[in-house]
């Protein structure tokens, strides 16, 4: 499946360790981080496009590999956040294993497990700014947002379909 993200997209702030372009030796049935990290490219990555623009928009976008246009344009605009979004995910959905007797987190040696929720917290609220616009004050703001991009150019993109994210704060409310 076509992307518009890639693994090597994850190698600024956002970085996911021990994701290496190396053979998986484990097979397809025990992916390691480089393996995991392109499944959640390929499922969150469609599912923040259909979300915000729509099957049919989607598909238009996915399909068009010119290097200038609007398609190219949304691209250049939707990449950081894209990474923003499958950042999240991976690290909302790897911090624990499930495993035979319940969720687990694994316990290195020389180490402290931390809670990260403070952390997920920042960068989903910082996800949910970048694709619609501020709202952490009293008043709305999509300036600057992937919202904002599509909406101030009606001819070229509808923003029917948009889907609207809440921000979170540590407890979860």
């Amino acid at each position: 499946m076509p992307t518009i993200v890639s693994k090597s997209d994850f190698n600024t702030e956002l970085t996911i360790p021990n994701v290496q372009d190396v053979p998986n030796i484990y097979g397809t049935d025990n992916p390691n981080y480089n393996d995991k990290l392109q499944q959640y490219i390929d499922k969150f990555e469609k599912l923040l496009l259909v979300n915000a623009l729509g099957v049919e928009q989607y598909d238009l976008l996915i399909a068009d590999v010119a290097t200038s246009g609007k398609w190219f344009d949304l691209k250049v605009i939707l990449k950081p956040i894209i990474v923003q979004y499958v950042y999240v995910n991976f690290l909302k959905y790897e911090h624990s294993q499930y495993s035979t007797t319940g969720m687990q987190r694994p316990n290195a040696q020389n180490s402290t497990n931390v809670i990260q929720t403070e952390r997920l917290v920042e960068y989903w609220n910082t996800f949910v700014n970048m694709y619609q616009g501020n709202t952490w004050g009293c008043e709305w703001s999509s300036e600057g947002s992937l919202y904002a991009f599509l909406a101030d150019k009606p001819d070229d993109y509808s923003v029917d379909w948009f889907r609207f994210y809440q921000i979170q704060n540590v407890l979860g409310i």
